[in-house]
């Protein structure tokens, strides 16, 4: 079950008018979400390999098998062993050649852990369906990172019409700062009443785009469509064929493109009876879907539930089955039934009771009833270490048909069923972010060499500035005569997905990498100082070096490294990066030029 309509986009200094996106005819069924993950099987071994034996042809053929069956990335780093392959096999004997190739590969074959094989960090299951608005994200971190929770779960629609960069880079920007993970469902556009058939092009376009994104966290949580089961989710006419065969192409496309994707299918209605082309029921299609495409199942990484408490919405909390809150269980069940051996993680990604305030439909229960239900169900789906998130549906539609699912009344007031799960007791969860800190420039000014006493001296300094006041990993230094003392201002550049500043004042020590006879200060942000991704902030940093230490590069933790070729002639600032050739060496450089010219 799903909004329909309007995007709900508002610039930051102005909400826009409430209209409600993406909405899709209700029905007394009720929804689900579901489906699996993995990875591709491939069937054929490589080709055999010429020249000596059998041993090294038969065993590259196996490890040609292996890398199908694992991924692409693979068969690219073996391919970069066959010129030494073939030197081993020439000119060793049989058992030295297979030690060197199982040592090879022990080292080689190394297969990285992706995004969907550690779901370790998720603790917290809190989470909401949310409309593509910015004003929804502060009253979802408000419900779901409250009474010791972090980090809560979102599901939320983008339509194949608002792929806006800007607008989206805000809203995940949004979700960083107030600490909520989205999971993107992707959804077309609507026509005559029914959403449009997506297909390939369609799915490389969102692809593309939500691959452009930087994302508030690592994992890149992707729900392949709503409800395909149900004809008015696709194009008028349900057809299983057609989904799982995009449902791979999908799984594909966006792995390819980076493998932080995770891939979670489509929730089916699993109250939905077996009319097609109107509706197919869960059964009927995910067996379809399995004897035509079952290389999709595996390709997935996480199975989406709507478990809700059909028929009706007027289930109980302990009610079990299909139709119940209970019904990713059957789904799991189910699939294993079919033959599918894989455990997949479960995504709630809709479930929930309508209330009867705010709507027309009074066999309900009332709203207080409706909130001790949702606890009792969040008590069962917390015991299942299988389910990482549950996103009820939803947090704020206070009008229209869905009114009634509403967390949240017309004058933006909570539900009894809001203040009773926000005040509940939760879990914190720090999933993983990516860290990149980039180097714009540094310049440097040289102060007068000062002599130095024929003996080990300590190069611990006092300094005004705080945030020069502090050089790690100092030690007594041995080297005689003078010595140099450079300032220098380096800006760098937040390219990763990280608040600095969020958990602590930022520093950066100097890489233990730096050389002898060199010492360099830890650079820090001032206290309570943010920087945001893309974000840049400007250091004051020291160097103490002995003149026979130049050229010298030098660096700190996480950044790369600087190179110094030669000392400042002036006291004056000059930029060592990015490299600026002094006028002198311009005209030695267009002098060279011109000589090299006129030899040709």
């Amino acid at each position: 079950m799903d909004p329909r309509g309007y995007n709900l986009w508002y610039h930051p200094n102005a909400l826009l008018g409430r209209t409600y996106p993406n909405q899709k005819t209700n029905s007394s069924t009720g929804k689900a979400h579901g489906l699996p993950a993995g990875l591709p099987v491939c069937r054929q071994a490589g080709p055999p390999v010429g020249g000596q034996a059998g041993f090294l042809g038969s065993r590259i053929k196996s490890i040609n098998y292996y890398i199908k069956t694992k991924g692409k990335l693979m068969i690219l780093k073996v391919s970069l062993l066959f010129p030494l392959l073939k030197k081993i096999s020439f000119k060793t004997s049989f058992s030295v050649g297979a030690a060197i190739l199982s040592i090879l590969l022990s080292i080689t074959l190394i297969k990285p852990v992706s995004a969907a094989e550690n779901l370790s960090w998720a603790t917290n299951k809190y989470g909401i369906h949310v409309n593509s608005s910015f004003e929804d994200l502060p009253k979802a971190a408000e419900l779901l990172n409250s009474n010791g929770g972090d980090w809560g779960w979102l599901t939320v629609v983008i339509r194949q019409d608002e792929l806006n960069q800007q607008q989206w880079q805000d809203f995940f920007n949004l979700c960083r700062r107030r600490h909520l993970i989205p999971m993107i469902r992707l959804a077309t556009e609507l026509e005559n009443g029914y959403w449009k058939k997506p297909d390939q092009e369609t799915i490389k376009k969102t692809a593309v785009f939500l691959n452009s994104l930087n994302w508030p966290v690592e994992t890149r949580f992707v729900i392949i469509y709503n409800e395909p089961n149900r004809g008015d989710e696709w194009g008028k006419a349900t057809d299983s064929k057609e989904y799982f065969e995009l449902l791979e192409f999908s799984s594909d496309y966006f792995h390819s493109l980076n493998q932080d994707f995770f891939i979670i299918s489509a929730g089916l209605d699993l109250a939905a009876p077996n009319r097609p082309p109107a509706f197919i029921s869960a059964e009927i299609f995910y067996r379809q879907g399995f004897i035509h495409k079952p290389e999709a199942f595996e390709k997935i990484d996480g199975l989406a539930s709507h478990s809700y408490p059909n028929h009706g919405f007027v289930g109980t909390a302990e009610d079990t089955g299909k139709t119940s809150i209970r019904g990713y269980q059957w789904e799991l069940n189910y699939l294993k039934s079919l033959g599918l051996d894989k455990d997949l993680p479960v995504f709630i990604t809709e479930t929930g009771w309508p209330h009867q305030e705010g709507g027309r439909i009074s066999n309900y229960y009332p709203a207080e009833k409706v909130a001790r239900l949702i606890e009792k169900a969040f008590d069962y789906w917390n015991q299942d270490d299988r389910v990482i998130a549950i996103t009820p549906f939803i947090l704020n539609y206070p009008f229209g048909e869905f009114a009634q699912f509403s967390w949240l009344n017309q004058d933006q007031k909570p539900y009894p069923q809001f203040e009773l799960i926000q005040q509940t007791k939760k879990q914190g969860q720090k999933p993983p972010q990516k860290e990149k800190v980039v180097i714009s420039k540094a310049e440097v000014s040289r102060s007068l060499p000062q002599k130095m006493e024929p003996q080990k001296v300590n190069l611990q300094y006092q300094s005004e500035h705080p945030l020069e006041a502090n050089i790690p990993n100092q030690k007594t230094h041995g080297f005689l005569g003078s010595h140099i003392k450079i300032k220098g201002k380096v800006t760098l550049v937040n390219q990763g997905q990280n608040i600095w500043g969020e958990e602590g004042r930022f520093c950066l020590a100097p890489e233990e990498e730096n050389p002898e006879n060199f010492s360099l200060s830890t650079i820090c942000l001032p206290e309570k100082t943010l920087v945001e991704p893309n974000q840049e902030a400007r250091f004051d940093f020291e160097i103490v070096l002995d003149r026979e230490t130049l050229p010298v590069s030098f660096g700190w933790e996480k950044t790369g490294k600087i190179q110094i070729e030669k000392l400042p002639i002036f006291l004056l600032g000059k930029t060592i990066y990015p490299y600026q050739r002094s006028l002198f060496e311009e005209i030695i450089g267009f002098l060279k030029h011109l000589r090299i010219k006129s030899d040709i």
